[in-house]
């Protein structure tokens, strides 16, 4: 399980970088282990959220980080489960959705349309996985989503914020040995 000092940590050094498309990270956790993170620059495309979500899903897994164009291919079709998500559990869901639901959903699922809070609540529920956000700017985990789906034996799939609403992933990458 990923600790809050870990993530605030490495939250501080990852918001100082703003060149790389590939940002190698070390973070001592509370435990005193190691851990090699990476932030994974994904397009500000109106994508992004499901970008870095799908980049996470991909470690989680066990897989090696999605090239740009398996990405895209991954983010449109995780956008299309979420709204199919969104959709299947739509009476305990519906109020939460600004404006007519019907409308939202159909907005949502258009491509370059930014996602939020919905529909990460909705990606835990289709990858079975939760899913931290890290705000940038004030170096802190804001939220955690989807609880009942943590596993010890695999790495949260993280997600950076940045203020001006864009999103990338956040991943673990090799736990390295104790200090």
């Amino acid at each position: 399980m990923w600790k809050t000092s870990s993530i605030r940590t490495l939250a501080a050094v990852a918001a100082t970088v703003a060149t790389t498309a590939v940002v190698s990270l070390t973070v001592a956790s509370a435990d005193a282990s190691n851990n090699d993170w990476q932030t994974i620059r994904v397009a500000g495309d109106g994508n992004c959220l499901f970008r870095a979500v799908a980049q996470g899903a991909a470690v989680r897994s066990g897989q090696l980080l999605l090239s740009s164009h398996a990405e895209g291919e991954a983010a449109a079709a995780l956008r299309k489960q979420s709204m199919d998500e969104l959709v299947k559990r739509r009476e305990e869901c519906e109020w939460f959705i600004e404006g007519d639901f019907e409308t939202y959903v159909a907005r949502m699922r258009t491509s370059h349309t930014w996602g939020g809070e919905p529909e990460i609540l909705m990606m835990t529920h289709v990858l079975k996985s939760p899913i931290t956000v890290v705000e940038a700017a004030s170096q802190q985990a804001i939220a955690e989503y989807g609880q009942e789906y943590s596993d010890d034996s695999k790495p949260i799939i993280s997600i950076l914020f940045h203020q001006a609403g864009h999103y990338e992933a956040l991943v673990l990458l090799t736990p390295r040995s104790k200090l």
